[in-house]
């Protein structure tokens, strides 16, 4: 509980003292072998404060090693370790790898707001590493299955970084239609 509310209050410049306490509220969990506790922990969303924040690409890394290999857990993490490892490290193959497995867990397990997220956070990474047309490619495919499902944040998800994409190249005109819709 610590850890969450420093990471929804503190200013950006100390978040890495709530990303401490999830650390410290993992390990404890992880050591006493309440994994279920330790994964509530792990899949705790992390903010997107580049050079802000340290340790979330560790503790999410740890936390794969807690879970079956091509589960749906493990499409979870390896999502949210794509943006971690990307953001932390600037760590692009690795992140890379992460968000194609974690594509592939929420295909084949039919997980439509696991694909949208994971196609989030991949569009994340390739536009932050400056691969707009992949990001956009993206957040198209993400922007199609969102309006399948009455999942609102991660249709943002995906409008935003469609729309920062366009924006980035030079389409202004593209860009407007998904900024209407945020």
């Amino acid at each position: 509980g610590l850890g969450r509310a420093q990471l929804a209050t503190l200013q950006r410049q100390r978040l890495s003292e709530g990303v401490a306490s999830l650390r410290r509220a993992f390990d404890y969990y992880a050591e006493a072998g309440e994994v279920d506790r330790a994964m509530a922990v792990a899949h705790h969303p992390l903010p997107m404060a580049i050079g802000q924040l340290a340790g979330g690409a560790e503790l999410i890394h740890q936390a794969l090693g807690l879970v079956q290999r091509d589960s749906h857990d493990e499409g979870r993490l390896l999502s949210m370790y794509s943006l971690a490892v990307s953001r932390e490290v600037n760590d692009f193959a690795a992140a890379q790898d992460a968000y194609t497995r974690a594509l592939a867990i929420a295909q084949r397990e039919k997980d439509t707001g696991l694909e949208i997220f994971t196609l989030a956070a991949a569009a994340s990474v390739d536009a932050f590493q400056g691969h707009f047309q992949d990001s956009l490619e993206k957040s198209l495919r993400g922007l199609e299955l969102a309006r399948g499902v009455d999942n609102p944040w991660a249709e943002i998800q995906v409008q935003f970084w469609a729309a920062l994409d366009r924006y980035s190249t030079g389409d202004l005109q593209g860009a407007t239609p998904h900024l209407k819709d945020l």
